[in-house]
């Protein structure tokens, strides 16, 4: 073999290389990520800071109530009070976001967050705890209820065109379980060395972890106060509008404004979107409600009890489970610009509730975190092509309300959860609650797959 005949096998092997990193930037949605508006990149940050902060409340919930000598069944009350709680902010904000303002209700939200950590970080009393955690979103779940996501969603879907919000919903999932695994990894950590190496006693550890609540609250308020005008529901900057890919050619100007429309405190839904909401608010509180039955803080607590594990080893793998659940949403991305947003939804996540149901089945601790880690590279990877077909299937004057209606339903039925986790726990059938809620989710993904399967395009013409 010549010198030429090498160079040239290796000039092919380098282009061969090249394509597929080309191919691999485009299908993950990374290019869409880059070329993003500012404020989105920063409405990413702001999820972090927030997940962050969840995925540590969210590990040492119920231990924290334990050391304060809160019973399995009014654990279980606490949660679920919290999650309705939740839930009327989550009703009302939507509806008034875009006539208020909301980047003022981000703001707000923020606020709210800090106020709640300084609360956990010094009182004990049970109802004091309640009303902080209402106020300032500490939940159960680390991620899923949280009155001002629907916000957020609705700006990143304004500020996105149509054909490429999977991508960015893909790496908005991604964010937010990256930011819990490491909340999660950092809080089993810090307790973990305060109480081994400083010898303190594990309630003071455990409001260390408010207090940094409260300190990423008012991070989370900076960010909400540099997001520009684009955000607000009437903005008249260049990301406001997406022109029509066949109609910008022929255009030298930017879009016309549209007409001025009065501003409606709570906004009229059209018929259409009536019809997609009923539906869809059926489906996702039966998996809302397995979510509440099954949430981060029971899960942290079935392991504690039953492995006797402490909080570093409990950190440890709930970071690996959120590490390997950011990257199975990630793959969703090129899965659902392949097989559509409906399949990659329900054969996606399918997987997730069968191994759910198994996580009690086997004794022993190494089955149970195999079973949980393999069912979390499925777990969320029907949240970003479910964002995405939520966002185009409605108007975009509706988009704010409908996500906070959606959020509402979903934090009603996952209220339940908890109530049904602590009355398991309470009659010693603790691992039963997995079987429940894997059932209840496969159940879900079929009824998806059922009712949507149908639908070609959604309100812009978009495959489905």
């Amino acid at each position: 073999m010549t010198e030429a005949d090498v160079n040239l096998q290796y000039a092919t092997a380098v282009s061969k290389s090249a394509s597929f990193l080309e191919r691999l930037y485009h299908d993950l949605g990374l290019h869409t990520l880059l070329n993003s508006p500012r404020d989105t990149k920063i409405l990413f940050l702001h999820r972090f800071v927030r997940l962050f902060a969840y995925g540590q409340s969210a590990l040492i919930l119920a231990l924290h109530f334990n050391l304060l000598g809160i019973d399995d069944a009014h654990k279980g009350l606490f949660m679920t009070m919290a999650l309705l709680g939740h839930l009327f902010f989550t009703f009302v904000l939507a509806l008034v976001a875009d006539a208020f303002g909301r980047r003022k209700l981000l703001a707000v939200g923020a606020t709210f967050m800090a106020g709640a950590g300084i609360t956990f970080a010094l009182a004990s009393n049970y109802w004091a705890l309640l009303i902080a955690a209402i106020l300032g979103v500490i939940g159960p779940s680390g991620n899923e209820v949280y009155p001002f996501r629907a916000i957020e969603e609705s700006i990143i879907a304004q500020l996105t065109p149509a054909k490429v919000r999977s991508d960015i919903f893909g790496w908005y999932v991604l964010t937010g379980s990256l930011a819990i695994a490491l909340g999660s990894l950092t809080c089993g950590w810090i307790v973990h060395r305060l109480h081994t190496v400083y010898e303190w006693d594990l309630l003071s550890a455990y409001r260390v972890i408010y207090w940094l609540y409260t300190g990423l609250g008012c991070i989370k308020l900076l960010l909400s106060v540099i997001l520009s005008e684009e955000c607000e529901a009437n903005p008249t900057g260049p990301h406001s509008r997406h022109c029509d890919a066949e109609q910008r050619p022929l255009l030298v100007e930017r879009c016309p404004p549209p007409p001025a429309a009065p501003r409606r405190w709570i906004p009229e839904l059209s018929p259409e979107s009536k019809h997609v909401l009923i539906r869809l608010v059926f489906l996702l509180a039966l998996d809302s409600m397995a979510s509440g039955i099954a949430n981060m803080s029971w899960i942290t607590y079935y392991f504690a009890k039953t492995f006797s594990l402490d909080q570093s080893i409990l950190g440890s793998i709930f970071f690996t489970i959120n590490i390997v659940a950011a990257f199975g949403s990630l793959m969703a991305v090129p899965i659902s610009r392949r097989f559509g947003l409906i399949r990659t939804m329900v054969f996606g996540h399918l997987p997730s509730g069968i191994l759910l149901a198994f996580i009690p089945v086997f004794p022993g601790l190494a089955p149970a975190v195999a079973f949980l880690i393999l069912r979390s590279s499925f777990a969320q990877m029907d949240t970003a092509p479910r964002n995405a077909f939520i966002s185009g299937s409605v108007l975009s004057s509706e988009r704010t309300a409908v996500m906070g209606i959606v959020n509402v339903a979903k934090a009603c039925a996952q209220s339940v959860g908890p109530l049904i986790a602590g009355w398991l726990a309470s009659t010693n059938h603790f691992g039963a609650f997995f079987v429940l809620a894997g059932c209840m989710k496969a159940t879900y993904d079929v009824l998806v797959y059922v009712v949507f399967a149908g639908m070609k395009t959604d309100r812009e013409g978009v495959p489905i």
